[in-house]
C-alpha cells in the first residue's frame, strides 16, 4: 500500500467484471479508496466482496449502483458522489457495451453511444468540481483501436441508419477520443488532466455477452489471437490514473503504456467541438 494514496478517491465505472473489476483490484491494492459503479447494488457489493477476498478486508471500497444508459440514473449517482466526497482524484470511465441490434435508451439514444459515450460525457462533467478540488485530478477514458474505423453520423445517435454492430461500436470509440480531445482543451490551465487509453485486444467477454452465436464465435476467436490478459489491460488504465510518468500529460492517446498516434479524425478539433455541442443538446449539463 502506498501511503500517499491513503486520502485519494477513485471512481471506476463498469466495475462488475473484466477490465473494470481488475482495475478496482489494482487501484485498491495501492491504498486508494475505490468506488465501484455497477448496474445494481447487488452486483457492486458482490464485486467488492470479490476484491476483498483477493486482497484483504482492509481495502477501502464503496459499492454504488447506476444504469449508465440512463441520464437520470447518472445524475442521481453524481449527486450521491458529490454529497459523499469533497474531492475525487481519479475518474476511470471504463464502462462499455456492445449491442448486436439497434436499440434506444430511455433517453432515446442509440445504446452504444448512450453507454460508451454519453455516460462518459455526463458523469465527467457533473464530477468536474470534485476533480478540480483534488491536488491533481485525472480522468481516464477507455477507448479502442476500433476508433480508427469510426465515423461520426449524428443522425445515427437517435435513429437507425443501416445499423451494424461494428460500425456503431467504432463510432462510440471514436467519440471517446474526440471527447478527450475537446475536454483536454477546456481543462487547459487547471490541475485536471484527461487521457484516452486503448488497452488493445483484451481477453474479456464484452463482445460475446448477450450476442448472437456468430458474434460470440468471432469474439472467442479474436480472444485467442494475440489478446492480452485482463490483468495487463487493467494495468494500462491504472498506470494512466496513477503513474508519475503521466503527471501533467493531457489530451493524449495511450496504448501499451506509451504515447501513440490516434486516428487523424479523432484529433479534428472542429469535429470534437461539434460532438461536444451535440452531446450538450442530447445530454444537457445544466439539468
Amino acid at each position: 500500500m502506498d501511503v500517499k494514496n491513503q486520502n485519494r478517491i477513485a471512481i471506476v465505472t463498469g466495475a462488475s467484471s473484466g477490465l473494470g473489476l481488475e482495475s478496482v483490484v489494482q487501484l485498491a491494492a495501492s491504498g486508494i479508496e475505490v468506488v465501484l459503479v455497477c448496474r445494481t447494488i447487488e452486483k457492486a457489493e458482490q464485486s467488492a466482496a470479490e476484491v476483498r477476498a483477493r486482497l484483504s478486508k482492509n481495502v477501502r471500497l464503496s459499492p454504488m449502483a447506476a444504469d449508465l444508459s440512463s441520464q437520470a440514473d447518472i445524475r442521481r449517482l453524481a449527486g450521491d458522489l458529490q454529497i459523499r466526497y469533497d474531492h475525487i482524484d481519479v475518474l476511470l470511465n471504463n464502462a462499455g457495451a456492445v449491442f448486436a441490434r439497434f436499440q434506444k435508451s430511455a433517453d432515446g439514444l442509440e445504446m452504444n453511444m448512450a453507454v460508451n459515450h454519453f455516460s462518459y460525457f455526463l458523469l465527467t462533467n457533473l464530477l468536474l468540481p470534485q476533480l478540480k478540488k483534488a491536488p491533481r485530478g485525472r480522468i481516464v477514458n477507455l477507448s479502442s483501436n476500433a476508433h480508427h474505423m469510426g465515423n461520426m453520423d449524428v443522425e445515427s445517435f437517435t435513429h437507425e441508419r443501416n445499423y451494424s454492430l461494428l460500425k456503431a461500436y467504432a463510432q462510440s470509440k471514436l467519440a471517446n477520443v474526440l471527447f478527450t480531445t475537446e475536454l483536454a482543451q477546456q481543462l487547459s490551465g487547471t490541475t485536471v488532466t484527461v487521457n484516452t487509453v486503448s488497452p488493445g485486444r483484451v481477453r474479456t467477454t464484452i463482445g460475446s455477452r448477450n450476442q448472437p452465436l456468430f458474434y460470440r464465435l468471432v469474439w472467442s476467436t479474436l480472444n485467442h489471437l494475440g489478446a492480452v490478459s485482463i490483468e495487463e489491460g487493467a494495468a494500462m488504465q491504472v498506470s494512466a490514473a496513477l503513474d508519475e510518468k503521466w503527471e501533467g500529460v493531457s489530451g493524449k492517446y495511450l496504448e501499451k503504456n506509451e504515447l501513440r498516434n490516434p486516428s487523424s479524425k479523432s484529433q479534428d478539433k472542429q469535429l470534437a467541438a461539434m460532438l461536444w455541442e451535440i452531446s450538450e443538446q442530447l445530454c444537457p449539463l445544466g439539468l
